[in-house]
């Protein structure tokens, strides 16, 4: 990454933050919107981790899908949802895994 006037440009990318625009704090909630991904990709992905999670008796490479935070971020890409309580994320990969 370079950085360029308070921006970040990933080399050969589309992915340009401008630093100027926002708080001085960043936090989980900065620039919480919709669709940062298509609904093709996260439909992808998250086909994806229940192909893995049900072949792998709960696991996949990066570990045990119920202490995985793929589905949350997804979902937080896509649908510009937080999930911060427990049980919201435990939802959302049950929703999603099984």
């Amino acid at each position: 990454m370079t950085l360029e006037s308070g921006s970040k440009k990933l080399e050969g990318g589309k992915l340009k933050i401008n630093f100027q625009k926002m708080d001085k704090k960043v936090t989980c909630k900065t620039g919480l919107k919709k669709n940062i991904i298509s609904k093709e990709v996260f439909d992808r992905e998250t086909e994806l981790c229940k192909m893995l999670s049900g072949g792998n008796k709960g696991r996949c490479g990066w570990g045990k899908c119920k202490d995985c935070g793929i589905i949350p971020l997804l979902v937080k890409l896509h649908q510009g949802i937080l999930l911060e309580k427990d049980e919201e994320i435990v939802n959302a990969r049950n929703k999603y895994l099984n």
